[in-house]
């Protein structure tokens, strides 16, 4: 059987998942700079936050009619508990993205609780979108069993 061709849409997504470390890791560093220069509520960085926000939402929608449309066994499992034992264990994860992942996480953090009291600023948006927009690319650029045999 013949494996179909992914879409336009399928093929961009990819690519983007496959560029995200760099963009990722420039728009977290970009928060924490902007924020510490005095730009931390710039219009430019609430459009950035918003257009990672949309990046994430791409990345749900490959996932979800890509591999989250593939079963267990499709996946490459024996069980379910083998299944669940990859996940826990982080097994086939890209851990540049997790790092970029992480790296949002933590500026967000930082980022929150310098500001406490006021209004959120874009910096802290865009480096918690960038956190969410990492997560959602971690599981798209996964390595499952089944991947080792094509």
């Amino acid at each position: 059987m013949t494996e179909s061709r992914p879409s336009a849409f399928g093929r961009f997504v990819e690519w983007l998942g496959g560029k995200f470390v760099v963009i990722g890791t420039s728009c977290v560093t970009a928060a924490l700079l902007s924020s510490y220069l005095g730009f931390g509520h710039s219009v430019l960085l609430y459009v950035s936050a918003g257009i990672m926000f949309l990046i994430s939402q791409l990345f749900i929608v490959r996932w979800m009619f890509g591999a989250g449309m593939r079963s267990i066994k499709d996946l490459g499992f024996g069980s379910n508990r083998q299944a669940l034992k990859y996940g826990l264990f982080m097994k086939g994860v890209d851990w540049r993205i997790f790092a970029v992942a992480l790296y949002g996480l933590i500026a967000s953090l930082i980022l929150g609780f310098l500001e406490i009291g006021r209004v959120v600023s874009g910096s802290m948006l865009l480096a918690f979108a960038t956190f969410g927009a990492a997560t959602q690319a971690i599981r798209l650029n996964r390595f499952w069993p089944a991947d080792a045999s094509s």
